[in-house]
């Protein structure tokens, strides 16, 4: 069946967190941002807020190559369809990714492809909606918190589950290259 319809709002221009002057967020041309780490919180109403903006369908995602992501402490928001390409080191905590459950959009629509070998975490609160694909890492799901969980589907070297983290594997998604 088609993906649901999307509001799709065009990505930043070249300047924004570009590395060079050619990132349109496409396959060829992704934006390029070396670092995500988001920490601390501060007073209730100030932890940290990613806002990653997608393309209108699975077909025309917007491409995000990070270096290293590490967040324990806001959320991401994610509208449209996105594919987050991360090369050395990836752990999620705080309040994860805001997407599927939260705005009716499929897991589908995040796509995180880990390149590393070290370890991806997802612990705490981490509630996470998407596809993972980590084919020479170990994932590690633990502590699920108040409301950690994972929705979607893992591809991995390893996987390991911990202390009660909900995990839900739509049957579906093995269209999409998840087990």
């Amino acid at each position: 069946p088609p993906f649901p319809n999307t509001t799709y709002t065009p990505p930043l221009t070249a300047g924004g967190p570009c590395m060079d002057t050619s990132c349109t967020g496409t396959l060829a041309h992704p934006y390029e941002i070396e670092e995500v780490s988001m920490t601390g919180g501060g007073k209730s109403g100030s932890a940290p807020v990613l806002r990653l903006v997608g393309g209108p369908n699975v077909f025309n995602p917007v491409y995000y190559n990070l270096d290293s992501f590490s967040q324990n402490a806001g959320e991401i928001q994610v509208s449209g369809y996105v594919v987050l390409n991360v090369k050395s080191s990836f752990s999620m905590g705080g309040n994860g990714i805001t997407n599927g459950i939260t705005s009716s959009i499929p897991p589908e629509c995040v796509q995180i492809n880990y390149a590393g070998t070290s370890s991806v975490t997802i612990n705490g609160n981490g509630a996470v909606s998407a596809i993972l694909t980590a084919p020479n890492a170990t994932v590690n799901l633990g502590g699920g918190g108040s409301a950690g969980y994972m929705v979607g589907a893992i591809q991995a070297n390893n996987i390991n589950v911990q202390g009660g983290y909900p995990v839900h594997y739509d049957i579906q998604l093995n269209r999409a290259g998840g087990s």
